[in-house]
C-alpha cells in the first residue's frame, strides 16, 4: 500500500493553502510544534478526555506520568492523536523537524512503554491500543507519500503492530462485545491486518473475517433500532461512529466487501446524529458529553454515503482534518453532493427517550430536548425527564457536562438529578450515582405520548424512582415554536413531600423579577421563568463543564413546592421578543355537564398573553365518570391536553 498514492498529499498541500484559512493551518502548526517540543495538550475536537494544561517533557516522554489524579492523562498520551497534526504540518510545511517528530515519538513508545509493565499499564488498555494503530498507519501512509521512513524504523514498528495486532485478536469477552471499546479495538485491529497484509504480504485473511464478523454482530447488540448508541452518550456514540466510518472508509480503499447491514445500521447511527444536532451544530452535552461540533464527522459520514441528507448538517465544503484522512479526490467528490434539507419534524428517538424539537433551519432557531429513556451505561447521567433549551443562538436551559472521571465529589455531583434540570422529591435522587461508573437504584422510565405540528410539539414522561414512597412523577412538555415552554410536573400518590424543580442556565446573570418569576439575561437574548405553583424560588451558584477537565461558575435555580397526597408544579418560560408575557393561572375549571368548579388535583389552566397571541391551556390531571368536557373561560374541550389560541382554535395534545 506505501507504494500506492492514495492521499496525494502534494495536491492537498496546495489545495489547503489555497482554500482553507490561515488560522485553520497555523492551528495545525501550532499544535505539531507542541509535540516537536515534547509539550503535549489534548484539546484535538474528538479527543475524548481533554486537557488545558501543558505538560512539557524535557528528554524522553514520560509515558508513565500521571498528573492531577486523573488516569485518563496517560491514555490520552498513549492514543497519540496529537501524530495527526504533527503529520498534516510535514504535508503542508515540507519541514523535517515534523518528520523526525514522528518517528521519534513512535520510536520512544516502542522502546520504552513495554507492554504489561506496572508504570505503563494504562498505556496498554484495549480501547487505546485500537486508537493508536489507527493513528500509526494513517500517518505513516501520508507521510510515505512525501518521504520514505527509514527502514529500521518500518522494521520496529511492523514488529509492535504484529503484537497490536495480537493482543487485540485475543481480546474478546462479554465487556467489549457490549461497549465502545470492543468498537474501537477491534477497528484497530482490522486497519493493522490490512496494513500487514498489504505492505509485507502477510495472511491476515481468517482474523480479518473473525474481526469483521465481530464488528457487525456489534452493530446489532449495541445499536438500538432509532440508531443511538445503547451507552446514551453522544460523545461516545460519535466515537463508535467514528471507527465505523473509518472502517468503512478501508475497506472500500481496499475492494473489499461491506455487509448491507453495516451500511444500513452505521448510516442509522449518523442520521441519529443529524437529528440531535443543536441549531449551532453541536452535540447535546447528554451525559459523558463534551460541547462539540458534529460537522465534521457528517461530512465525513456524507461522503461515505454520498448522502445529500447528511451533508444537509455538514460542512458545505470539506474541512482540513477530513481532506487529511479521505484524501484529494474526495473534495470534487464531495462537491458533486447535493445539500438536501434539514428536517424539521420527527426529530425525536423514541426507542432511546430522546427527543428533540426544532422550529426553523437557521442557526438562530429554537430547540428542545427532552430525556425519557435508561441511563445507558456508566457514562450515563441522571437526568430523566430532564430538558435542554435553545434559541436565538444560545444555549438557554443547559446539562452541566461531565468534567471529570476521577474519583470524587465533582464526578457525582455533575451525575445526580440536582445537576441536570429535572425533579426531585424531599431532595432525594430518584437514581442512585454510587461511584464514578455506578449507580445503585436506577428509575425506571415510562414513555408517554409525542405530538408535533409547525405550530406545538408535546411530549410526556414518568418515571417510578420515587414508587417505594407511592409518588409516580410525571412530566409534560408543551413547546408552543419558537420561545414559549410549558413545563407541567405532576405527582401521583400518597404522603407529604417537598418536590423541586431545578433549572440550569447558561450564564450567572439571573435575578428575581417577582416573588414567582426570574429574569434570565444572556449574550443575544431573554428569558422569563415563572412558577405558578409557588413562590420558593432560589437562585443559587452552580458549575458547567462544556469540556472534560474544564469547569466554569453557573447559576441555577430551584423552585420547591410541598404537597400532600399528590400535586403538581406548573412553569413557563417565555424567550426573547415573547420574554414580556403575561403568564397567569385560570380559574374556575368547569366540567360542561356539572355546575362545579374542580380543584387543582382534577384539572388546571393557564394563559400565556403575547403580543401576537392568546393561549389557554388544560391540564387534566384525573378523569371522572360523566366529567367528559372541560370549559375554561369560553374555550370547551375534550381531552386530556388542549391548547386555544386566541380564535379558540383548539389542539388536543393528548
Amino acid at each position: 500500500m506505501s507504494n500506492k498514492k492514495i492521499y496525494n498529499v502534494n495536491e492537498i498541500a496546495e489545495y489547503c493553502k489555497n482554500h482553507y484559512a490561515d488560522e485553520d493551518i497555523n492551528a495545525i502548526i501550532k499544535k505539531a510544534d507542541e509535540t516537536v517540543n515534547n509539550t503535549f495538550i489534548f484539546s484535538r475536537r474528538w479527543d475524548m478526555e481533554a486537557t488545558n494544561f501543558p505538560v512539557t517533557f524535557e528528554d524522553k516522554i514520560g509515558w508513565d506520568y500521571f498528573p492531577r489524579d486523573d488516569l485518563e492523562w496517560p491514555v490520552m498520551l498513549a492514543r497519540q492523536s496529537y501524530l495527526y497534526d504533527v503529520t498534516y504540518a510535514y504535508i503542508l510545511t515540507g519541514d523535517t523537524k515534523y518528520y523526525d517528530c514522528f518517528i521519534r515519538v513512535v520510536t520512544d513508545f516502542i522502546d520504552n512503554c513495554k507492554f504489561n509493565t506496572v508504570p505503563q499499564s494504562y498505556s496498554w488498555r484495549t480501547i487505546d491500543t485500537g486508537i493508536r494503530a489507527v493513528v500509526w498507519i494513517l500517518c505513516m501512509e501520508l507521510i510515505e507519500e512525501k518521504t520514505a521512513l527509514p527502514q529500521d524504523f518500518l522494521e520496529k514498528v511492523k514488529e509492535s503492530l504484529i503484537f497490536h495486532s495480537d493482543y487485540l485478536y485475543d481480546t474478546d469477552n462479554d465487556f467489549h462485545q457490549q461497549s465502545n471499546w470492543g468498537v474501537l479495538l477491534n477497528n484497530g485491529g482490522i486497519h493493522i491486518a490490512i496494513y500487514l497484509q498489504n505492505r509485507y504480504g502477510m495472511d491476515y485473511s481468517e482474523r480479518l473475517k473473525v474481526l469483521l464478523d465481530r464488528m457487525n454482530y456489534f452493530l446489532n447488540r449495541q445499536i438500538l433500532p432509532d440508531g443511538v448508541h445503547w451507552e446514551q452518550s453522544p460523545m461516545y456514540h460519535n466515537e463508535v461512529l467514528w471507527s465505523y466510518l473509518e472502517l468503512m472508509r478501508l475497506l472500500e480503499q481496499n475492494n473489499m466487501p461491506i455487509t448491507k447491514y453495516m451500511k444500513e445500521q452505521v448510516y442509522k447511527m449518523c442520521i441519529a446524529n443529524c437529528k440531535w444536532s443543536k441549531p449551532n451544530h453541536h452535540q447535546p452535552m447528554q451525559s459523558d458529553s463534551d460541547d462539540t461540533d458534529l460537522r465534521d464527522i457528517l461530512t465525513y459520514a456524507a461522503w461515505i454515503f454520498k448522502s445529500p441528507k447528511i451533508k444537509a448538517y455538514a460542512y458545505s465544503s470539506m474541512d482540513i482534518d477530513t481532506l487529511f484522512k479521505l484524501g484529494y479526490s474526495a473534495i470534487e467528490e464531495y462537491n458533486n453532493i447535493e445539500t438536501g434539507e434539514q428536517e424539521l419534524l420527527n426529530l425525536s428517538l423514541e426507542e432511546s427517550g430522546n427527543y428533540y424539537f426544532r422550529s426553523s433551519k437557521d442557526e438562530s432557531s429554537a430547540w428542545l430536548n427532552f430525556r425519557c429513556g435508561t441511563i445507558g451505561s456508566g457514562h450515563g447521567h441522571a437526568d430523566t425527564l430532564g430538558i435542554m433549551y435553545y434559541a436565538d443562538g444560545e444555549d438557554i436551559l443547559v446539562d452541566s457536562g461531565r468534567y471529570t472521571y476521577v474519583e470524587k465529589d465533582d464526578r457525582i455531583l455533575l451525575k445526580l438529578p440536582q445537576a441536570h434540570n429535572c425533579v426531585t422529591m424531599d431532595n432525594e435522587s430518584f437514581t442512585e450515582c454510587v461511584a464514578s461508573w455506578d449507580f445503585g437504584k436506577i428509575a425506571k422510565t415510562l414513555r408517554g405520548h409525542i405530538f408535533e405540528n409547525e405550530e406545538y410539539a408535546y411530549v410526556y414522561g414518568s418515571h417510578l424512582g420515587y414508587i417505594s414512597k407511592n409518588i409516580l412523577s410525571r412530566r409534560d412538555i408543551i413547546f408552543i415554536k419558537p420561545n414559549i415552554v410549558v413545563i407541567y410536573d405532576s405527582f401521583y400518590g400518597t404522603g407529604k413531600h417537598t418536590f423541586t424543580q431545578h433549572f440550569h442556565f447558561d450564564g450567572v446573570d439571573l435575578t428575581k423579577l417577582t416573588d414567582n418569576s426570574v429574569l434570565y439575561k444572556g449574550k443575544n437574548t431573554t428569558a422569563v421563568l415563572t412558577s405558578l405553583s409557588g413562590n420558593n424560588l432560589k437562585i443559587k451558584p452552580s458549575v458547567i463543564s462544556r469540556h472534560y477537565n474544564q469547569i466554569e461558575k453557573n447559576v441555577s435555580l430551584d423552585i420547591e413546592c410541598e404537597k400532600t397526597d399528590g400535586g403538581s408544579m406548573l412553569t413557563v418560560m417565555c424567550v426573547g421578543k415573547n420574554s414580556n408575557a403575561r403568564v397567569t393561572k385560570l380559574t374556575p375549571i368547569l366540567p360542561t355537564n356539572k355546575n362545579f368548579t374542580v380543584t387543582d388535583k382534577v384539572a388546571e389552566a393557564l394563559k400565556i398573553e403575547t403580543d401576537d397571541n392568546n393561549y389557554r391551556i388544560i391540564f387534566v390531571r384525573e378523569s371522572r365518570d360523566k366529567m367528559n368536557m372541560f370549559r375554561v373561560e369560553e374555550c370547551i374541550g375534550y381531552g386530556e391536553v388542549m391548547i386555544f389560541d386566541k380564535d379558540n382554535n383548539k389542539t388536543v395534545l393528548l
